[in-house]
């Protein structure tokens, strides 16, 4: 489940956990558990790994 959240994330462009957390609630509600319960601190970190990422090659 995880990887399918991070291939969602990557196919979308997502780097805020907040947008996957909204899309989850609204389109996966097993995506939207598991955040709630257990997948957030991964998930978060990953989102922020995008972020970082994001920023440092903009800044090239």
């Amino acid at each position: 489940m995880i990887n399918d959240m991070r291939s969602f994330c990557e196919a979308n462009d997502i780097r805020e956990f907040s947008e996957l957390f909204n899309y989850a609630a609204e389109n996966e509600p097993s995506w939207f558990e598991a955040l709630s319960l257990n997948s957030a601190m991964v998930m978060n970190m990953y989102l922020k790994s995008r972020r970082h990422k994001a920023e440092s090659t903009a800044k090239r």
